[in-house]
C-alpha cells in the first residue's frame, strides 16, 4: 500500500518524479516505513518523499581474532579491535530491503539481498559447526 503527498511541501523537487492527479496537482507515491525502521518521523519530515530510506538498528560484533587496528580516534585509546556491524536498510529505488555488513574502522562493506544474507547465514552456521566438531 502506498500513500501520496502533494509536492507543495517539496519545493524544488524533480518534476520527473511526480505524476499529476485528477485535479492537476503533482503528487508522488510514498512507500510506508517498514515495521523495523529506526528513522524518526522528524527525520523523514526533512526528506523528500522519494528519498525516504528505512534502516534498522545496528548489531555489532567485536573482531577479537584480528590484530589491533588504528582506530578513528586519537590519544591513548587510538588502538583497539575492529567491529563488524550488520543492519538492514531499504532505499526507495530498491525493490527489496538489503542486509549490510560493515567493518567499522575500514571502508569495507558488502550489501546483500535477502536470499544472499540467508545463504551466508547458512554457510556461517555450517562452518561454525565444523569448527566446533574439530575441538572435540
Amino acid at each position: 500500500m502506498t500513500t501520496t503527498e502533494t509536492t507543495a511541501a517539496a519545493e524544488g523537487a524533480d518534476v520527473a518524479d511526480h505524476v499529476p492527479d485528477d485535479a492537476g496537482n503533482l503528487v508522488i507515491e510514498v512507500q510506508p516505513c517498514a515495521s523495523w525502521c529506526e528513522a524518526s518521523p522528524e527525520r523523514h519530515a526533512m526528506e523528500h518523499p522519494a528519498d525516504r530510506a528505512c534502516w534498522s538498528d545496528w548489531k555489532t560484533l567485536k573482531l577479537s581474532r584480528h590484530q589491533p587496528v588504528q582506530l578513528s580516534r586519537q590519544g591513548p585509546n587510538a588502538w583497539g579491535y575492529d567491529w563488524l556491524t550488520v543492519n538492514t536498510s531499504h532505499h526507495p529505488d530498491d525493490a527489496e530491503a538489503e542486509v549490510g555488513v560493515h567493518i567499522l574502522e575500514s571502508d569495507a562493506e558488502i550489501r546483500l539481498t535477502i536470499a544472499e544474507a540467508r545463504q551466508l547465514a547458512a554457510y556461517l552456521t555450517q562452518h561454525a559447526d565444523l569448527a566446533e566438531q574439530g575441538r572435540r
